[in-house]
């Protein structure tokens, strides 16, 4: 107990002393028509002491007048070390009945209790160590994990509105001022890189795991789980590998599915910036919805409906509500045309985008979180998605597998990884971070065609078919130039105002190009510099052709056994 009095009395020591450090600062200095209300705010606040007794002490500030006790303080600060109750209001006397047994009366301190704004509440955590800056980045320190606390993340904390003298950014601006001139250190380690587990810790910017390492008081975790152990999690990613080698299409698609827990996680520690995003592509019900699930466990995630951010009426709503995640799941992204494309653009590959208006500004929403999508439909993505797309295929289950088989089959891992969640994300983390070591801490993704040419996706057009012919029969080259039948085809298939467009994303498709240059042809022994169609991308057109091969099977199968 009386340990614990001495540590109250050197927190509100120290808060106080820092208390009266900011009501002195040159206010003069810091840019608001209101800066002068930060102050005279400031001066009603009355920091509150402890002793043995059920109500904290008002301390009086006149020899005259006997300390007072308030039994219901204002407010309540706390750094996850120290508790202290505040009062807020002016301070005033009442007279009391001396408790010697004389009749006469005297004096004791009391609060006129008021309710403190906002950034009150904001300034006081500043000071008492429950948020703190490292590196101009605002946490919130008053647990084991930390909280990145970005403007609107502020906002939400203190529940600034409109109608608050001040609003998100200018509590932002506050506390940067203050902090510029008092510099307070933080009451805890912050350890930005640091996941950690009930007896492990992941350190992804020393990359190293510790077993048998406990969380500490005064340290304070980009993740902390409470409860999970490094035994469980360890047996749990043995299953977890086996699953993800069962359920994914081929080695280089494993090799992407296992990077992509530690890749998402250096990014949400900040300890790289996001430049990829990952397609997950098969038919249905394959197992790709539930290693996102696992993944997304251990991640603060939001599922991305694009309608909605495309909605004038709901958008700026939808796009607020992405700000500070850590992992955007798109989901059966069908039939994406070019607006809902920009709207996964701007999630895939930017960090800030626009959002809602607070009060006179628009506020900037953090998008540095990795988009996942997971989808049925064909991925074709525009050359500006394409190169940050990490492709990861799935195979598909048997056409005439029943719903039963089906979850006989996945139940051996879907039960052990989905009983507890966090444990199931935590094992996907450890068997991609013994991984990411194995292949020298380097994300070094593969290139994954994925198969685009499966159920009501296997259709192609005439000038597909000509060229897919022409080169399943031998030749590498199919010429335009002097070529009446497939130019007439072209002429036909693709017309309107985007038949170039439609005719380049047409051969893309397939895997090939139209270039113009001296080729060696038998029917260019002069080797011309002319027009012509080649392959640019060999497992995407033997995809295509497997498909137009298996299609002309089973139509000459139907027509010879009707």
């Amino acid at each position: 107990m009386t340990q614990n009095l001495e540590t109250q009395r050197s927190a509100w020591e120290k808060l106080e002393k820092n208390l009266k450090r900011v009501i002195e600062l040159p206010w003069e200095q810091f840019d608001s028509p209101d800066s002068g209300k930060v102050p005279k705010e400031l001066d009603k606040v009355h920091v509150l002491h402890r002793d043995i007794y059920k109500y904290p002490i008002i301390m009086s500030k006149n020899s005259d007048i006997e300390n007072g006790r308030m039994k219901h303080p204002s407010l309540y600060i706390n750094n996850g070390l120290t508790a202290i109750a505040i009062g807020y209001g002016t301070l005033s006397t009442k007279k009391v009945q001396d408790t010697t047994g004389d009749d006469t009366e005297k004096k004791e301190a009391k609060i006129i209790d008021e309710s403190a704004p906002r950034f009150v509440n904001a300034i006081l955590d500043y000071l008492h160590g429950t948020i703190a800056f490292k590196e101009k980045e605002l946490f919130a320190l008053n647990s084991s994990q930390l909280v990145n606390l970005s403007t609107t993340a502020l906002g939400k904390r203190y529940r600034t509105s409109k109608r608050s003298l001040f609003q998100a950014e200018d509590v932002m601006n506050i506390l940067t001022f203050i902090h510029s001139k008092l510099e307070l250190k933080p009451v805890k380690k912050i350890k930005t890189a640091v996941v950690a587990g009930a007896d492990f810790q992941f350190d992804f910017k020393n990359r190293s795991l510790a077993q048998n390492t406990p969380p500490k008081e005064d340290e304070c975790y980009f993740k902390y789980f409470e409860g999970q152990n490094y035994k469980t999690i360890h047996e749990l990613t043995l299953k977890y590998a086996e699953f993800l080698s069962e359920v994914t299409d081929d080695y280089d698609s494993l090799h992407n599915a296992s990077l992509q827990p530690v890749y998402q996680m250096l990014i949400s520690c900040g300890m790289m910036k996001k430049d990829k995003f990952f397609v997950s592509k098969s038919r249905e019900r394959t197992g790709k919805g539930l290693r996102n699930g696992i993944i997304s466990s251990i991640f603060d995630t939001k599922t991305v409906n694009l309608n909605e951010l495309a909605n004038k009426a709901t958008g700026a709503m939808a796009w607020a509500n992405l700000d500070g995640k850590e992992m955007y799941l798109a989901t059966e992204s069908a039939g994406l045309d070019r607006q809902l494309e920009i709207m996964l653009k701007i999630i895939a590959t930017e960090t800030v985008a626009q959002g809602r208006k607070q009060g006179r500004d628009y506020s900037e929403v953090d998008l540095s979180g990795i988009l996942s999508i997971d989808t049925n439909e064909k991925v074709l993505f525009s050359s500006g998605m394409k190169s940050r797309a990490v492709n990861i295929a799935f195979k598909d289950r048997p056409v005439d597998e029943t719903d039963e088989e089906r979850k006989a089959w996945f139940d051996p891992y879907a039960k052990p990884l989905t009983e507890n969640k966090i444990s199931g994300g935590l094992a996907a983390l450890l068997h991609s971070f013994l991984f990411w070591k194995s292949q020298t801490f380097k994300f070094n993704f593969k290139q994954v065609e994925m198969n685009n040419f499966t159920g009501d996706d296997a259709q192609f057009d005439d000038v597909q078919v000509y060229i897919m012919d022409k080169m399943i029969k031998g030749d590498d080259i199919v010429l335009i130039t002097n070529n009446e039948e497939l130019k007439q085809l072209l002429k036909e298939t693709y017309l309107g105002s985007t038949k170039q467009l439609d005719r380049k994303n047409a051969l893309d498709e397939i895997g090939t190009a139209e270039r113009k240059g001296p080729i060696i042809h038998s029917n260019n022994p002069e080797r011309k510099s002319i027009r012509h169609i080649r392959k640019i991308n060999p497992k995407r057109f033997q995809k295509a052709s497997t498909a137009y091969m298996e299609q002309i099977m089973h139509d000459s199968k139907i027509i010879n056994d009707p």
